[in-house]
């Protein structure tokens, strides 16, 4: 097993290449090439570029997310670089495939054979629709032989069942008024349990975190972390064994809140959204990227659009 105790580490965060290099990067994808040019653009390059930069930095570890294809090449140029580099690779894919269609257990077994020491799943959805996920990874991996492989998940802190293949950002509460789907304490403690339970090993958070969510991750597996409790742990409640209110200290118990199922504090408010289905995700002009403001034009074309879909012209 790697050593990730007590340790300092240089890590390197690398996102997904954006703009045209996603474009030839899907492309690539979609054709199985291994390269795809286009002019003097080449993707495999590119990561391979970033990472021999990585030799000079002289990193500890490498830590990306990406698009599976994509991943792959950024694990592949790390392992040819700095071979003895810890490499932890999380795609930001639901629990049935990527957006290309590959399914999410061979995506976590491509990044494994392409030399990943961690693999797993992060952001865009919830805690548990990252666990659906995650668990095919570990089943899928360890039936393909990679028994050294460890695994990480670093999820929502946001309830997303009607999330579609992209996840939260097409959720037309996104980016703004998400706080309605905030997990609670609870929930993360279950989360934490059934992510230990599954063999997975780097449990935490991504965005929509809170401090206090990271505290019911450490509070509930403090018993495997050698008894060690976060400082302002609740407990489960216990602290309101004290409270004045005789009906507020009888929710001093984990059976209290395990079972609570809280309100919105909203009447008229919905269980769940419609998601955007825009479906230009890949070779569209409106989501080319470039370094420029968005010009007032690019604007008007993407008010334009959305009133074609929703007209059902596109």
């Amino acid at each position: 097993m790697m050593d990730v105790c007590n340790i300092v580490v240089v890590v390197a965060v690398i996102d997904p290449l954006l703009g045209k290099c996603i474009d030839h990067a899907e492309n690539a994808a979609a054709s199985n090439a291994t390269m795809h040019r286009t002019g003097d653009l080449n993707v495999h390059d590119l990561a391979s570029t970033a990472w021999a930069f990585g030799t000079v930095a002289q990193m500890d570890k490498a830590l990306f997310e990406a698009l599976a294809k994509e991943a792959e090449w950024h694990v592949e140029a790390v392992k040819a670089f700095m071979p003895d580099t810890p490499v932890c690779a999380s795609l930001c894919i639901n629990e049935d495939s990527d957006v290309h269609g590959i399914p999410t257990g061979e995506c976590g077994v491509r990044l494994a054979r392409a030399g990943a020491d961690v693999v797993g799943i992060n952001c865009h959805f919830d805690p548990f629709r990252c666990l659906a996920a995650t668990k095919k990874m570990v089943k899928a991996v360890r039936e393909a032989g990679f028994d050294k492989v460890h695994f990480m998940i670093q999820p929502l802190a946001y309830m997303t069942p009607d999330a579609s293949v992209q996840g939260f950002i097409d959720l037309p509460e996104f980016p703004f008024a998400l706080e309605p789907r905030v997990c609670t304490r609870f929930e993360m403690a279950r989360y934490a349990r059934e992510a230990y339970n599954a063999g997975i090993r780097f449990i935490g958070g991504c965005c929509g975190f809170e401090p206090y969510h990271i505290r019911a991750l450490s509070e509930e597996l403090s018993k495997e972390r050698g008894g060690y409790l976060p400082t302002g742990c609740i407990n489960w409640g216990k602290c309101l064994e004290k409270h004045t209110k005789p009906w507020v200290r009888a929710r001093a118990s984990r059976s209290y809140w395990e079972n609570l199922n809280p309100g919105t504090g909203r009447p008229y408010s919905t269980s769940l959204s419609k998601c955007d289905a825009w479906e230009i995700t890949r070779g569209h002009e409106l989501v080319e990227q470039h370094e420029e403001e968005t010009s007032r034009e690019e604007l008007d074309k993407g008010l334009a659009f959305k009133r074609r879909v929703k007209q059902g012209a596109c």
